[in-house]
C-alpha cells in the first residue's frame, strides 16, 4: 500500500498553520518569556509550511523557492530557542541587544548563503529533480 504524499504534505500544511493559531493566541501574553516560545514556534511553522509546499509542488523552480524559504525558519529556530533559555533562566545583561545579534547573524547568513547558492555552490552543488510515480523529489547533492 503506497502512502499517498499530498496527504502528507497536507498533514504539515495544517500542522504549521494551528501552530500558527497558538502562537497569535500565546503572543496576546504580556510576558517576555511566552514571546520567545512564540518565535520559536514561528520558525518551526515557517519550517514545516515551505516543507509541506515543497512536497506538493510539481516543478524544480518552485521547489527551490519553497527550499530557500523553509530555511527562515529552519536556521532561526535554534537562535529562538537559545533566547528562550536565557527568557526562562533569568538572564540579566547589559549587552543584551549585542547578545541577540550574534544570536541571530548565524541564521542569517545561512539564509543568504542559501538563497545565494546558485553562484557558489557552498550548500548544494547540483539541485535536479526526480519522479517517481505522482510524486516528484528533489536530489541535492
Amino acid at each position: 500500500m503506497e502512502f499517498p504524499t499530498y496527504l502528507f504534505s497536507f498533514t504539515l500544511i495544517l500542522s504549521s498553520i494551528l501552530v500558527s493559531m497558538l502562537a497569535i493566541y500565546i503572543a496576546t501574553s504580556k510576558k517576555k518569556l511566552t514571546k520567545s516560545v512564540v518565535l520559536t514556534m514561528c520558525c518551526a511553522a515557517i519550517g514545516g509550511f515551505f516543507y509541506g509546499l515543497e512536497l506538493i509542488s510539481s516543478t524544480l523552480s518552485l521547489k527551490i523557492l519553497f527550499l530557500e524559504l523553509q530555511y527562515i525558519g529552519i536556521s532561526s529556530i535554534s537562535a529562538c530557542w537559545v533566547l528562550f533559555a536565557m527568557y526562562y533562566t533569568s538572564f540579566k545583561s547589559r549587552n543584551l541587544p549585542l547578545i541577540f545579534v550574534a544570536l541571530f547573524t548565524i541564521p542569517f547568513i545561512t539564509f543568504i548563503l542559501v538563497v545565494t547558492n546558485p553562484y557558489h555552490r557552498f550548500f548544494y552543488e547540483s539541485i535536479t529533480i526526480l519522479k517517481e510515480d505522482n510524486f516528484t523529489n528533489l536530489i541535492l547533492v
